[in-house]
């Protein structure tokens, strides 16, 4: 997906002569000097940490090195196994109530975009939900990855917090590429 050559060894520095590269891989190198955070949304409670954990390391695996993910489940391994999440944890800091939307609304508030995705949700997601409300709120772009109907969270709120709806995860993720990234 990414011009060959365009990153050092390790794949987050850019070539340190612009002039060996085309325009376009020039823009890449110049954008992989900043990082750009991309908050994932979706629904959590109701499904298990494997099923959860899994769209978090598919849409890493989609994204370039300097488009970095924040998970609201990163740092919660404690809970991997657990067949069926709940929506809290008490006496756990990051999954009791007070930690879930504090870090939450803490990582929308850095995001420079956010990605929901709700393909095949069963139940509406009400902290998904909120994370949108900040995201519009905040004017933070939001890019939905959702099915053209038949969606538990087809609602007026939903399509007009998201900026860009599209019917794969890896559309969403090729739109939000295309959202952060500058260039001519």
């Amino acid at each position: 997906m990414f011009p060959s050559g365009m990153f050092s060894t390790d794949g987050l520095q850019p070539v340190a002569d612009a002039a060996m590269v085309s325009t376009e891989d020039f823009w890449y190198a110049k954008i992989a000097a900043r990082k750009y955070y991309v908050y994932l949304c979706g629904p959590i409670t109701g499904l298990s940490f494997d099923i959860c954990s899994e769209y978090y390391r598919r849409v890493a695996a989609l994204l370039p090195p300097w488009i970095v993910p924040l998970s609201p489940m990163r740092g919660k391994g404690y809970l991997q196994g657990v067949p069926v999440l709940g929506d809290t944890y008490e006496g756990m800091a990051l999954a009791s109530q007070r930690g879930v939307v504090c870090r939450d609304f803490f990582d929308v508030r850095r995001a420079d975009v956010v990605l929901a995705n709700f393909l095949g949700a069963t139940r509406v997601s009400i902290g998904s939900s909120f994370e949108l409300a900040w995201a519009f709120q905040l004017q933070k772009p939001v890019i939905l990855a959702m099915e053209e109907q038949d969606n538990v969270h087809e609602h007026t709120f939903v399509r007009e917090a998201c900026a860009f709806r599209l019917p794969t995860l890896e559309q969403a993720c090729k739109t939000l590429i295309q959202v952060v990234t500058p260039g001519l």
